[in-house]
C-alpha cells in the first residue's frame, strides 16, 4: 500500500510511521540522539521521564524535523489527491467518449431511419398522386358509368323468371 493510500483511508498512525519512515537519515539519527540524551530513566519510579532543557537546547533540530514531517505529510497527501483527481478524470474521459460515441451511433441510426421513412413517404405521394389520376381522369368515369350499367343489366337478367316458350309447326294449308 503506497503511504498516501493510509492518509486517504484515515490511518492516522499508519500514515505517521509511515512518513517517519521516510525521514533523512540525518535528520532522524539527530532526533534520536536528542531523545535519548534527554530520556531519564529513574531506579526508584517505573517508566521514564525528560529532562526539557536537552529538547530547548536542540529545538532548531526538532523543529526542522517536524517542520519536514509536516511538508512531507502534505506532500504525500496532495500527491495522493492529485493521482486521484487524475485517475478519476481518465475515467470520467473514458465515459463521456463511450457516451460520445453511443450517442453518435444513435444519431446516425435515427439518420438513416429517417431518411427511410422520407423516401418512402415520397414514393407513397408519388403512387397516390397517379391512382388519384387514374381513378378521376375521364377513361376511368366512363368505364365506372358502364360498369354500372352493366351490372343493372345483369341484376335485371337475374330477376327474370323463368318461362317456356313453345312452338307449333302444323303441316298442309289451314282449310
Amino acid at each position: 500500500m503506497r503511504v498516501g493510500e493510509f492518509w486517504w483511508n484515515g490511518q492516522d498512525d499508519a500514515f505517521e510511521s509511515k512518513i517517519d519512515k521516510l525521514a533523512p537519515k540525518d535528520l532522524i539519527n539527530a532526533v534520536i540522539d536528542i531523545t535519548d540524551s534527554a530520556m531519564v530513566k529513574s531506579d526508584t519510579r517505573e517508566g521514564i521521564g525528560w529532562k526539557v532543557s536537552v529538547f530547548q537546547e536542540q529545538e532548531v533540530i526538532l523543529y526542522s524535523y517536524k517542520a519536514w514531517k509536516w511538508s512531507m505529510q502534505v506532500h504525500v497527501a496532495a500527491t495522493e489527491s492529485n493521482e486521484r483527481a487524475h485517475t478519476a478524470i481518465t475515467k470520467l474521459k473514458e465515459t463521456v467518449d463511450a457516451f460520445r460515441n453511443n450517442v453518435k451511433n444513435d444519431l446516425v441510426s435515427m439518420k438513416a431511419a429517417s431518411e427511410r421513412v422520407q423516401n418512402e413517404v415520397s414514393q407513397m405521394q408519388s403512387k397516390y398522386r397517379v391512382a388519384v389520376e387514374l381513378l378521376t381522369n375521364q377513361d376511368f368515369e366512363k368505364a365506372l358509368a358502364n360498369a354500372e350499367r352493366m351490372a343493372a343489366a345483369l341484376q335485371q337478367i337475374q330477376q327474370l323468371s323463368k318461362t317456356k316458350i313453345s312452338f307449333a309447326v302444323f303441316e298442309g294449308s289451314p282449310e
